[in-house]
């Protein structure tokens, strides 16, 4: 069966250290950290009070929605504006979004539990009540956006970004949209950074990916939306065109339901089913995007999971992790270190793995320590390896 190219003409992103992708570029070449102190809820009580948090943010147009589809809002406007789309004539019928998260609105269903709690039942509203429906980001999209295509939401913990790109792709693909809105949002409140912390797994001082002495993560919240199109659709309309995607995994690794199969079998087998879903060989990888959370036992795995997929050359190939830039994202790393992808593409470098002070022998690969690197880059991956187990492998190439 045929299959329609698919090709990325736009990107939106917000994040703590850059809120367009252009400062997005320049964060991640000079290896600026968008990590402080959180001022958005009271963290007095964590030994540990810094995440990648997005301060002094309003969106009015957007005003009575979740804060986290404030985000996706931002995010998909300024997609749509960079692929040239606005007052443009669609398809409406052949246009839809794919919308990742880990949390959707747990910032209304806190207040929901709050205000019930104290009494306050005039503040208790329909529209607070919705908001926190994971539904409601891309149901929010879709409506301010007029689009009447596909439409889906993806929660697959920290794969979530990567398995919403893979849809659209499919969707694409095989001609039941046009065009796609893709992308994934998350926020971090008090129930998600108590939540990892509970669980041990923030930490105690930065993020320091593939370093010896890593203690955890540090959190971050945010946004990235990418426009996809099939090829023939945007050439058709005289796109520009970022980079093509040709290909994407997905697996799991059923073994645990936060900890990661410290082999690397799982992310191993996504990654070998996006190299075959592309058609290429290992060798033309170029550069990969890991997701690299700080945590003992993920970088471990991911390191493992490069060796045995790319045997020799995987001490050939160089990776880096953003998280100490982004801080972990949650559902939205995923397509946040896609967007970084296509940036070293476009901008000709390899993010830098900052904070990265002592080797580990379990992690003795290229890693891109503390300062980016010029490179011309033709081929690229992201990998997401998430809780539970859940991954995802994109590949995007120069087009």
């Amino acid at each position: 069966m045929r299959r329609n190219r698919v090709v990325i003409t736009g990107i939106g992103l917000l994040t703590s250290v850059a809120r367009d992708i252009n400062a997005f570029s320049v964060a991640l070449k000079n290896g600026i950290s968008g990590i402080k102190k959180i001022t958005t809820f009271d963290v007095s009580q964590f030994a540990f009070q810094e995440a990648g948090i997005i301060d002094n943010f309003s969106c009015k147009d957007f005003s009575p929605f979740d804060r986290v589809s404030l985000f996706a809002l931002e995010a998909v406007n300024q997609a749509i504006k960079d692929a040239m789309l606005e007052g443009m004539e669609i398809e409406k019928e052949k246009a839809g979004a794919v919308i990742g998260t880990n949390c959707g609105g747990i910032g209304s269903l806190e207040n929901l539990l709050y205000f019930y709690e104290n009494n306050e039942w005039d503040k208790i509203t329909p529209r607070l009540v919705k908001e926190f429906l994971f539904h409601r980001i891309v149901e929010n999209i879709k409506q301010q956006y007029d689009l009447r295509g596909p439409i889906s939401t993806v929660s697959i913990a920290c794969a979530s970004g990567a398995n919403a790109i893979g849809y659209a792709i499919d969707l694409i693909r095989y001609g039941k949209a046009d065009l796609m809105i893709a992308g994934a949002a998350d926020i971090v409140t008090i129930f998600t950074f108590s939540g990892f912390y509970s669980l041990r797994s923030i930490a105690r001082d930065k993020c320091r990916p593939f370093d010896k002495n890593r203690s955890g993560l540090v959190l971050g919240e945010g946004a990235g939306i990418l426009v996809l199109e099939s090829m023939e659709h945007a050439l058709k309309r005289d796109a520009r065109i970022y980079g093509e995607v040709v290909g994407y995994g997905l697996s799991n690794d059923a073994f645990h339901a936060t900890k990661p199969d410290r082999s690397g079998a799982g992310l191993s087998r996504a990654m070998r089913f996006a190299l075959k879903d592309a058609g290429i060989r290992p060798e033309d990888i170029d550069y990969i995007n890991v997701h690299g959370t700080g945590t003992p036992d993920n970088d471990v795995m991911e390191c493992n999971a490069i060796k045995l997929t790319f045997g020799d050359y995987a001490y050939k190939l160089p990776i880096s992790s953003i998280k100490p830039i982004t801080g972990h994202t949650l559902g939205a790393a995923g397509v946040i270190e896609l967007i970084a992808c296509l940036l070293a593409i476009r901008d000709n470098f390899i993010p830098p793995t900052i904070n990265y002070e002592t080797p580990d022998p379990e992690c003795d690969l290229d890693i891109v320590p503390n300062f980016a690197r010029d490179a011309y880059l033709n081929t690229v991956m992201s990998t997401s390896p998430g809780f539970a187990g859940s991954n995802g492998a994109v590949i995007v190439r120069r087009f």
